[in-house]
């Protein structure tokens, strides 16, 4: 299947993406009130003395274009379908249900965050309760805002008034900060430019890196490296200025010269003074290194599989023993930021969690996912200790039927990389009409997205592979043809009827609707569709009585979708507000997103959103409708109804030349380069 060229085209009033999210209902159900109402896993009857069901659902799996589930081996970023141990290839059991786990999860109204333990976290959380970071030096936004307010610079010394300055350091598996000595009073530390540096820095001193090549800092120097490096210096108490820098001992004052990356047309170096032992240490919380860790490896600093700094932000790290760093640090309370320069990344106030309805942490009982699908160590109301249940479901791989072809025509380079969660313009619900200092953002009364899916398509695309790429930035995809079938098998034991019917409805969706698996969703790859479901129930009259071999019985897949449908209706009338199932804005958002299949000719309004040049499609940070606005979105922009700053914008962008040709596409298509890119939470919101 040919991959497209994509051609950019301009924005309209909103922003765009190859992805959206399905809304988290506004209340959240319990299937069991608790551990005691689940059924046994050793016995085949439950209330009223009800029958339970057990038997297998078997499905062919159909790729509706070339597909690739990554076998996880990515020597020399090549990414080659998965086999089993068999040496067949097959789409892994955990995939499938991951699939399915996460379709029922909205179907059946689960809460995504489970029960709290008993000191108030969510171990059993499908979103991760990380804090972020955000750093917006210059933005006129509502994020630049914030940043500005807390870090309250002042403009004619060119520092931070909120600032600290210290030494972090690591004792046992605690990590403490040593408050410095003001190099002045009320001056916690000194700003440098680079020219001041040059003519009162000792020219013996060790460790100092110059940012450039001369005095007249007109060229880059190459070599440059983020540095740290301990120094002594003289002050000049009558003027306010360092006089002299040399090393360690030489003058009259101890401390650390430091500057960090290098930025165009920095020139900024920066004194901090020695620790001050008459201060007391302050005790850095576990959970405020775990979201510092979290961001570096959210902004690639870090590797998450081994937690290990990348070689070009080791200025970044956190030290490994009682060696110290200096740092800089806000107080706030009993909060706090910390960072390696003074424009440090700094804390948001909330985390996630946050930003997940109240209701769906207040749910006293056990969801229909956990139900079937089991949990580990769950702190339910009542229970004295964590409780643990093991699933009712188990999937096998879904192994290709025939021979597997390799499509060589979408073996492509591929950038697999997305903006992050800290996008809040995409992740976050937003009022559409909002202005950039409105739009809501990972502090206050602010609610997250949802649950991500990913648009399908009818074709396969992507950009043109842009000089400046580096290997570690694109994979070279080996995807299976279209046209492939996959068989497989989900075996079920001691099911309700209602539970039944929403595995079935979770694996098959509506009449009209795909799935979407593996690597390069965004780019087209990995729709499927679910065909010729064979559900197969045990009679357990002929398995026990009569030993019959002959025990499993075919069974209409529909007739216990629609029980569940029924079922759940009249069960939770409250959550639904009178309506049934189907109608609830989840649900048909789903139903919706896995019906829809994009054409080539839609493309431009489905894709990941660029930085090239002077067209910078971030930089107005632009509202991503919902699933079920974008269709009206588009309209308007279709009919011309946009408002006065679409239409300015399209003059602007006419006379940059933006609007884009074949013939000059080379020079217009988007730079993904240096999009924000990763996705710590890939899955939600």
């Amino acid at each position: 299947m040919k991959v497209e060229k994509l051609v950019l085209q301009s924005l309209g009033d909103y922003a765009v993406a190859p992805y959206n999210f399905v809304s988290l209902p506004e209340q959240s159900v319990a299937r069991y009130k608790d551990r005691e109402d689940l059924p046994a896993h050793n016995v085949y009857k439950h209330e009223e003395n009800k029958e339970l069901l057990n038997g297998y659902i078997q499905y062919q799996l159909v790729a509706e274009t070339p597909i690739i589930v990554f076998d996880g081996n990515n020597k020399g970023r090549q990414a080659y379908f998965f086999k089993n141990s068999n040496g067949q290839y097959a789409i892994p059991g955990n995939t499938i249900r991951g699939m399915v786990r996460s379709n029922a999860q909205i179907l059946s109204l689960s809460s995504l965050v489970g029960q709290p333990n008993e000191i108030g976290e969510y171990p059993d959380s499908d979103i991760s309760n990380t804090r972020f970071m955000f750093r917006e030096i210059a933005a006129n936004d509502a994020l630049g805002e914030k940043y500005k307010q807390i870090l309250n610079i002042d403009q004619e010394q060119r520092i931070s008034r909120a600032l600290k300055t210290g030494y972090i350091y690591k004792k046992g598996e605690d990590y403490y900060i040593q408050p410095a000595v003001e190099v002045m009073a009320g001056k916690p530390y000194q700003r440098l430019d680079e020219r001041t540096l040059r003519r009162i820095l000792d020219p013996d001193t060790k460790g100092v890196q110059f940012m450039y090549t001369s005095k007249d800092l007109k060229w880059k120097n190459k070599s440059y490296a983020p540095y740290m490096t301990p120094v002594s210096f003289v002050l000049d108490n009558i003027n306010k200025k360092i006089k002299k820098i040399g090393n360690p001992g030489q003058y009259q004052y101890n401390g650390y010269l430091l500057s960090g990356k290098f930025i165009f047309k920095k020139k900024a170096h920066y004194i901090i003074g020695d620790m001050d032992p008459k201060q007391d240490a302050i005790l850095v919380k576990k959970d405020m290194i775990e979201f510092y860790k979290n961001d570096l490896i959210a902004t690639k600093k870090m590797r998450k599989k081994d937690e290990k700094i990348e070689l070009d932000w080791k200025y970044y790290d956190l030290p490994d023993s009682e060696k110290s760093k200096p740092l800089f640090y806000i107080l706030e309370g009993d909060f706090f930021h910390f960072g390696f320069t003074p424009y440090l990344r700094m804390f948001y106030n909330k985390t996630v969690l946050d930003g997940v309805p109240k209701t769906h942490k207040k749910v006293e009982g056990i969801s229909y996912v956990n139900g079937i699908f089991g949990f580990s160590n769950v702190q339910l109301k009542g229970s004295k200790k964590p409780v643990s249940y093991k699933s009712r479901v188990g999937f096998e791989d879904a192994v290709v039927e025939g021979e597997a072809v390799v499509d060589e025509e979408s073996s492509v380079k591929l950038l697999l990389a997305e903006p992050k969660p800290t996008s809040y313009n995409l992740y976050l619900k937003q009022n559409l009409n909002a202005s950039k200092k409105e739009l809501a953002i990972y502090d206050g009364d602010f609610r997250i997205g949802g649950v991500k899916q990913y648009w399908l398509r009818d074709h396969l695309w992507t950009w043109e592979p842009e000089k400046g790429w580096s290997e570690n930035m694109i994979t070279h995809v080996h995807p299976l043809q279209k046209g492939t079938i996959f068989t497989g098998k989900i075996y079920f034991e001691n099911l309700h009827e209602d539970e039944l019917g929403l595995l079935l409805w979770a694996l098959q969706l509506e009449e009209g609707c795909y799935q979407n698996l593996g690597l390069a969703k965004a780019y087209g790859y990995g729709r499927v569709k679910i065909n010729q479901i064979q559900l197969k129930v045990e009679n357990l009259a002929k398995k026990y009585r009569s030993l019959s071999f002959h025990y499993r019985e075919d069974r209409d897949s529909k007739e216990y979708i629609e029980k569940y449908k029924k079922y759940f209706s009249n069960q939770y009338k409250e959550a639904l507000k009178g309506k049934n199932i189907g109608q609830h804005p989840s649900v048909q958002e789903l139903m919706y997103i896995k019906s829809k299949v994009i054409s080539l000719a839609q493309a431009n309004e489905y894709r990941y959103m660029v930085i090239d040049g002077k067209n910078n499609e971030f930089k107005n940070k632009k509202v991503l409708p919902s699933i079920l606005e974008y269709e009206n979105a588009l309209q308007q922009k279709k009919n011309g109804k946009g408002t006065r700053n679409q239409k300015q914008q399209r003059q602007t962008y006419k006379s940059q030349g933006n609007f884009t040709s074949a013939s000059n596409h080379k020079q217009q298509r988007g730079n993904l380069k240096n999009r924000s890119l990763g996705n710590q939470l890939s899955k939600f919101f």
